[in-house]
């Protein structure tokens, strides 16, 4: 008399936690292509905003008015750098793609 263990199905939990499959090279879906085509748009408007507040900050006076808010556009400048550099990289990831 053998005792077994009840066999559990793990590929169909596997399955539903694996990542999709990347895109083929030389293939980009229509969400990537949609977002390629965005991307350019969306770099002009952070490259906008960052010239904006760097000429907010290059004054010596809004360190004396109003030292929070000085911080505040700090912060994002920083926020802003960060999201250009990860829309460059998108967007070279995806050229890579095509």
């Amino acid at each position: 008399m053998s005792t077994s263990a009840p066999v559990t199905n793990r590929s169909s939990t596997k399955a539903s936690t694996r990542a999709p499959a990347p895109a083929v090279a030389g293939r980009l879906s229509n969400q990537e292509k949609r977002e390629l085509d965005a991307l350019p748009q969306q770099i002009e408007a952070l490259e906008g905003e960052q010239a904006q507040l760097a000429s907010v900050l290059a004054d010596p006076e809004l360190y004396l008015r109003d030292r929070a808010d000085a911080v505040s556009k700090q912060q994002r400048a920083s926020e802003i750098e960060q999201a250009l550099l990860l829309a460059y990289e998108r967007w070279e990831a995806l050229e890579a793609l095509r």
